[in-house]
């Protein structure tokens, strides 16, 4: 017998979700909770036959989004399971194969201060293309603004212990974004991270799916982006500052360069920070190492010392980010591979 709940959120659903609540009790799992979103009294039948199948049902009377289905549930579940280890949560639409809930379920108990990730192995299926572009282009962002490097972001099949849920519960996010805003708050709480490889499963045309391609993408694209607005706003600073300060010679613009750099890589320490000591022999540091290279396209004079001060600053930009994003959100967390 399993001890860990399996979450279904479910909107607008149909037959699949009475399949897939069968198969999870069929597998041993007796705790089923299923959170209807808002469905509208056109769906209560699904939803009756869960629960006469055993499945504890909870209820939004309007759509509140899935981020919001889940806090719900999840609040629900630590009052009325306290002796739960912790929580599966898997679609309503029958794509996630009963095995690899069951594989979730075994590398939750042997890893309880983890947050275990169902990662779809994209290369052997045949993926709708528009997902297979969107869950890519997401990868790609989110490893080059956070620094952390997953399979898949967005796969809802995930295994959240019961000590993982109590912090990341609070996470903002109501809807798709939750799920992103949840591995980002993985790097601020230290929250070491599982992958476990699974079938991509694709039903017709992505099942019942109701993810809004634009507003959703908008969504998660909006909370990753974050990361990078102070250090993007102090990037134009030091810019602006640059060219306003006047540039007589080669020396005169390396020290107006480092002050520029110098300045911008402050702010991004300023907010909630009291060690600006540290942020100051940073930034000095970062600045001489934009300077050297601007000496060493003065040596080389092809273009102007806009252009040259905006081609040193490139590497110092990296280390600058890299920099603001250890400094803020703390070491990346470890990802363990199955």
């Amino acid at each position: 017998m399993k001890n860990s709940v399996i979450l279904i959120p479910s909107y607008k659903p149909d037959e699949y979700l009475v399949r897939t609540v069968k198969s999870t009790l069929d597998a041993g799992f007796k705790d089923i909770v299923v959170i209807d979103d808002g469905s509208g009294s056109k769906y209560d039948k699904y939803f009756s036959e869960v629960k006469n199948l055993g499945a504890y049902v909870i209820r939004h009377s309007v759509n509140l989004g899935k981020g919001r289905a889940m806090k719900t549930a999840f609040n629900t579940i630590l009052q009325e399971y306290p002796k739960m280890y912790g929580v599966i949560v898997c679609d309503a639409d029958g794509q996630h194969p009963i095995d690899f809930v069951i594989k979730i379920d075994e590398l939750m108990s042997k890893n309880p201060s983890s947050l275990i990730l169902g990662v779809r192995e994209f290369s052997k299926a045949k993926i709708p293309l528009p997902n297979l572009l969107g869950n890519t282009i997401t990868r790609l962002v989110f490893f080059l603004l956070t620094g952390m490097r997953f399979s898949d972001t967005q796969c809802g099949l995930r295994g959240y212990p019961k000590k993982v849920i109590e912090k990341l519960l609070s996470v903002s996010g109501e809807r798709y974004e939750y799920e992103n805003e949840m591995l980002l708050e993985c790097r601020k709480s230290d929250i070491p991270i599982v992958e476990i490889a699974m079938d991509a499963v694709y039903l017709g045309e992505n099942g019942v799916s109701h993810f809004n391609r634009v507003l959703d993408s908008a969504r998660i694209y909006r909370c990753i982006l974050r990361f990078a607005t102070l250090p993007f706003v102090a990037g134009v600073i030091s810019l602006v500052v640059f060219i306003l300060l006047p540039k007589e010679n080669v020396l005169a613009t390396l020290i107006q360069a480092m002050i520029s750099v110098g300045i911008g890589y402050i702010i991004m320490f300023i907010p909630g920070r009291k060690k600006l000591l540290g942020a100051f022999l940073a930034s000095l540091f970062t600045a001489m190492f934009g300077g050297f290279m601007l000496l060493f396209s003065y040596l080389f004079p092809i273009m102007n010392p806009l252009w040259q001060f905006l081609l040193s600053s490139i590497p110092m930009i990296a280390i600058s980010y890299s920099s603001f994003v250890l400094k803020k959100y703390g070491q990346k967390p470890c990802v363990i591979k199955f």
